[in-house]
């Protein structure tokens, strides 16, 4: 190509396709009777992130639980949060 001039490329090919599933992030949190806050910190990382999968651990010494609250992700796969819910014998040593 002489300098000076300009080249226009052919783009009549089709984009490709993003076959990608399920991009997002993944989140550990820790919590201790802390209930009140999840549900608006679930929201936002879910929008923003995207949040696609929540591992919840839940501190021993914690005296409520968060699991009638996680519930209502749980229970809608359609929304693609997979949420698990971590006692202590899942991440602490006997």
């Amino acid at each position: 190509v002489p300098p000076g001039e300009i080249v226009i490329a052919n783009t009549s090919a089709p984009p490709q396709e993003n076959k990608v599933e399920n991009i997002g992030m993944a989140a550990c949190l820790l919590i201790k009777d802390d209930n009140d806050r999840l549900p608006e910190w679930i929201a936002y990382h879910y929008h923003t992130l995207p949040l696609r999968r929540l591992v919840v651990a839940v501190d021993p010494t914690s005296s409520e639980s968060p699991h009638e609250l996680l519930g209502r992700w749980i229970s809608r796969p359609d929304l693609g949060l997979e949420v698990s819910v971590w006692e202590d014998n899942h991440f602490m040593p006997d």
